[in-house]
């Protein structure tokens, strides 16, 4: 379903980025659980105005959906400007609500990895690598298995018993 460009949509937006505990990742309240579970009880409120029926799932659902599509709006945009497309030719989003949500710029930044180069140079200990078990150790027991198998079923057909003499 498309968002349509509406006052109840940028009222929306507006109290999603008041409340910093939905949103801000790296700030203490984002890590409360009942400020967080309040701030999602307040941008219900504010989102029963646009779907009356709709609840807190539903909600978290709606804006991951438009988080989402604000992410790759986002990495089309970047990858237009970083590809050195000229000014007219720079990709424009198909979603208006994309300055609505450039608060959120920050947080979708990816976090950086680790060089794997620089753990090799660091005096970290390493945890030394179990040593493998050698094929030959398996195979020669499974090996020894099947000819004692094998000298065993030659064995019993060399040895009739009592019954089948009378076959």
């Amino acid at each position: 379903m498309a968002i349509p460009n509406n006052e109840k949509w940028q009222s929306f937006f507006q109290v999603y980025q008041s409340l910093l505990e939905l949103w801000q990742v790296k700030s203490d309240v984002y890590k409360n659980k009942s400020k967080k579970n309040k701030a999602w009880e307040t941008l219900l409120l504010e989102y029963k105005e646009i779907d009356p029926e709709d609840t807190v799932e539903k909600l978290k659902a709606k804006l991951n959906s438009i988080r989402t599509n604000y992410r790759q709006e986002l990495k089309k945009v970047n990858d237009s400007v970083r590809s050195g497309a000229g000014e007219d030719d720079v990709y424009v989003p198909s979603i208006w609500y994309i300055s609505c949500l450039d608060f959120l710029k920050d947080q979708e930044v990816p976090s950086t990895g680790v060089d794997s180069i620089d753990c090799e140079n660091s005096e970290t200990p390493t945890i030394p690598a179990q040593p493998k078990r050698s094929k030959t150790n398996t195979l020669d027991s499974k090996d020894k298995f099947l000819q004692k198998a094998v000298t065993h079923l030659e064995h019993s057909q060399k040895q009739k018993d009592d019954a089948a003499t009378f076959f």
